[in-house]
């Protein structure tokens, strides 16, 4: 492949491609393989370089230039062409017709040309982005947002729009704060709890949803975050689009869809993987899912779904009931409902008086 599309390749660094555009783009990367090091790098040197995470936080564009060009212009020592050289090597192009520009890449110099291209895209679309996203800090200065908070207590569920379309489903026993008016630079959530999103796509002002401190960065996509079924675990299932994962150890992964990221509060780091969508993101649907659940999840999602208080008559009862493997699927049922559903098939035996179960 000789030739790549500026704007399908700014969009690839910028988080916005399809996954056909996506795979178009690795493509093209792959085609020049012995020419450099792979994606990867690529990709590391782009995110390095992400706007800070407070605002206030002043950001020095000149050094940013530096920085990027000295990844590639380190190499002037070995004998290769820098990146000012490479200018002249692409086609030129009309005031008029650059926005469907196409650049052709010459294999002249090797290695440094190709990686000098790409960073030559990393430093436009870097200083572009800094450009949107670093505001005044006089501007700063006057803004105050006004924050408000939804919470649900056990038993119920809910379902918000935000100002600029988002829709967040607020899981049972969870809680949300966020400002009454996003501002022009940023969309900043936090959350307590369990809690789907829908985020409105905005390339200006990414998505931020803070539990405790770990962070979720999105421009516009879906994805569930859990904090309910082990409180020293922030788990995080990426359903479409492409999610950013911070934790506090400065330790990033990205996702995509089909993907988890499960942060450890006692170690301090984010594991990764696949999950299971039915069974992950059910509640927001109303159906309650089991899957080798233990008797310990049974009763802490029974208590938050229908707001009830689960009790053992005797420990000896409950020791058995520990051994309980028990996989089941209720859909908008009531409590007596599942109970008897469970009752018949693991042979637990209830009592249900006011909200209130006495196990046997």
């Amino acid at each position: 492949m000789k030739t790549v599309d500026k704007i399908l390749i700014d969009k690839y660094f910028n988080n916005k491609c399809t996954p056909e555009e996506e795979e178009k783009v690795k493509a093209w990367l792959a085609s020049m393989k012995a020419d450099f090091e792979g994606l990867s790098s690529l990709e590391k040197t782009w995110y390095k370089f992400e706007p800070p995470k407070e605002p206030e936080v002043s950001w020095d564009k000149e050094e940013l230039y530096k920085k990027i060009k000295s990844i590639i212009n380190a190499s002037d020592e070995a004998g290769n062409t820098p990146v000012r050289k490479l200018y002249p090597e692409t086609k030129s192009i009309s005031s008029n017709k650059r926005n469907n520009s196409v650049y052709t890449f010459r294999k002249k110099e090797g290695f440094n040309s190709y990686a000098a291209a790409i960073t030559f895209f990393l430093i436009a679309g870097i200083a572009a982005y800094f450009a949107i996203l670093e505001p005044p800090k006089k501007q700063l200065a006057q803004y105050k947002e006004e924050i408000q908070t939804k919470s649900n207590p056990k038993g119920i569920k809910s379902s918000i729009t935000f100002p600029d379309g988002t829709v967040v489903k607020l899981n049972s026993d969870s809680k949300i704060s966020f400002p009454k008016k996003f501002n022009a630079y940023k969309r900043v959530v936090t959350l307590e709890g369990e809690a789907f999103f829908e985020v409105t796509p905005d390339s200006t002002r990414p998505f931020i949803v803070k539990v405790g401190n770990v962070e979720a960065k999105v421009l516009g996509t879906s994805f569930n975050i859990n904090t309910l079924a082990d409180p020293n675990k922030v788990d995080i299932a990426l359903l479409t689009g492409k999610l950013a994962v911070y934790s506090p150890n400065e330790q990033k992964e990205i996702l995509l869809p089909t993907e988890r990221a499960v942060y450890d509060k006692n170690s301090g780091q984010i594991s990764t993987g696949h999950f299971d969508a039915e069974q992950v993101l059910s509640w927001k649907e109303g159906i309650l899912i089991f899957k080798g659940a233990s008797i310990d999840e049974i009763t802490a999602r029974l208590e938050r779904w229908y707001n009830c208080e689960i009790v053992f008559a005797d420990n000896a009862n409950l020791k058995a009931y520990n051994k309980i493997n028990f996989t089941g699927k209720f859909n908008h049922k009531t409590l007596k409902e599942v109970l008897e559903g469970m009752a018949i098939a693991s042979g637990l035996q209830f009592e249900l008086k006011n909200k209130k179960v006495f196990f046997y």
